[in-house]
């Protein structure tokens, strides 16, 4: 992806060089790409909220542990629990159900 581009030129220029301009140019444009990522995240959770709330009169949201979800269990072997803290932190769980908490609220 373009942003792991400029995570990597960003990382090689500082390892030359330091925190030169160009480095600030990476670092500029790679955290651009990742607000970009965040806010399309959030556009399709809002759409998705209004579909659900329209949709259904009740609403009932498991409760989302992150620290739950990360611990590993007897059954997960290492290779299958390798990465959960940067799946969780993309798809942000806990981001969805504040949505969804706050529209229901808004539409009582």
């Amino acid at each position: 992806a373009a942003k792991d581009k400029f995570k990597s030129l960003r990382d090689r220029e500082y390892n030359k060089r330091g925190k030169t301009t160009l480095w600030q140019k990476y670092q500029r444009k790679q955290a651009k790409l990742s607000a970009k990522r965040a806010n399309i995240l959030t556009e399709t959770y809002r759409k998705l909220v209004h579909e659900l709330v329209d949709e259904f009169d009740t609403i009932i949201i498991e409760k989302i542990d992150a620290f739950e979800m990360r611990k590993r269990s007897l059954s997960l072997n290492k290779a299958q629990n390798t990465g959960k803290n940067k799946r969780l932190a993309l798809i942000k769980p806990y981001e969805l159900a504040k949505i969804i908490e706050s529209l229901v609220n808004k539409q009582n």
